[in-house]
């Protein structure tokens, strides 16, 4: 049993899953995994705790700052990894969805028509984002998954997993999570995903341009 965490590789982990069934993932792995393989929502209360009681349970958790910086660069900022992956098909919803309600809350409704109409326009900081999510921490786009923090979407005070994997030592860790489960494979290649904030000194440009004070309360609520 696997507790998926946006941006700490639940890509790769999802179509890893569809591999070990003989499938070969070509489109959006979410959308295969929400309709093919099976959540514990989906079972009857005695399956879920016979599942809980003896299948082999982990997750993976990433340091809160690269992950909120992951998620920032993949889906918010200008021209980010999504947007280009995705140029065929809907490259702006996140604009849309989270881009805007950060726009009209600092800079005004006009500004965020403006942004939205003129694509060359838009311009979503680092510090906006984060001041955002620290400044509006009830608001629908606040909430979004790949940022929430990892203890709301994996309960790991609830559920006894048997291992709880670092994303930045994962190609070690996993190892023990194969040999629980009994499973012979290999680990997943770094999804094309991915975006390339592990480094700290890259994550250390960012996060300079934040006061002190937003720091700390961005990375209270994610911390495990």
């Amino acid at each position: 049993m696997y507790c998926s965490v946006p941006k700490a590789a639940c890509s790769s982990w999802k179509t890893l899953f569809f591999e070990l069934r003989g499938i070969n993932v070509t489109n959006s792995v979410h959308s295969r995994a929400k309709k093919e393989l099976t959540f514990l929502h989906q079972l009857s209360i005695n399956r879920r705790w016979e599942v809980l009681r003896s299948f082999t349970k982990f997750m993976i958790t990433r340091n809160p700052f690269l992950r909120i910086l992951s998620a920032y660069r993949n889906k918010i900022q200008p021209n980010g990894t999504y947007e280009q992956l995705n140029a065929n098909w809907k490259p702006y919803q996140w604009r849309e969805r989270v881009g805007r309600p950060i726009i009209e809350k600092y800079y005004g409704n006009d500004v965020a028509m403006d942004m939205m109409t003129n694509k060359d326009k838009y311009n979503v900081t680092f510090s906006d984002f984060v001041r955002f999510l620290v400044d509006f921490p009830d608001l629908r786009a606040s909430k979004d998954v790949h940022w929430m923090d990892i203890n709301s979407l994996c309960y790991p005070c609830d559920v006894n997993y048997d291992v709880i994997v670092k994303f930045e030592s994962m190609a070690t860790e996993m190892q023990l999570v194969f040999e629980k489960a009994g499973l012979e494979a290999n680990l997943p290649e770094v999804s094309k995903h991915t975006t390339n904030s592990s480094s700290i000194a890259q994550a250390v440009e960012y996060y300079k341009t934040l006061p002190h004070d937003v720091v700390t309360k961005t990375v209270q609520p994610l911390l495990l």
